[in-house]
């Protein structure tokens, strides 16, 4: 079951909340609302080392799932392509993420 329900219906255009993040990219934030530090997980694929972040958006062509347990495992959030964001994780998500991968048929984990 999802941890998170990513939007980009939030009042804005898609445009607006890609805004966030850099084009392009699959970026994690440090803090909520997309502050802190900053990193791009491009597609990346894999576990993930220190269970950081704490904000994501998606702004690539490619859908994303965030797990909380090594190996796809546990809860997981699901980042849709161009601009598919989470400014706040839920506590049970937020310095959780151990894993990322690809969505492997763009609609869902």
């Amino acid at each position: 079951m999802p941890a998170a329900a990513p939007s980009t219906d939030l009042g804005e255009s898609a445009a607006q909340s890609a805004a966030r993040g850099n084009p392009g990219e699959f970026d994690v934030f440090d803090d909520f609302n997309f502050q802190g530090r900053t990193t791009n997980l491009g597609n990346a694929s894999g576990n993930l080392t220190g269970n950081w972040f704490s904000s994501a958006v998606n702004n690539t062509r490619q859908a994303m799932c965030l797990y909380a347990s090594p190996g796809f495992q546990g809860f997981f959030v699901f980042l849709p392509q161009n601009g598919g964001f989470v400014d706040k994780f839920d506590p049970q998500a937020n310095n959780m993420i151990s894993s990322v991968r690809p969505s492997p048929d763009g609609t869902n984990c």
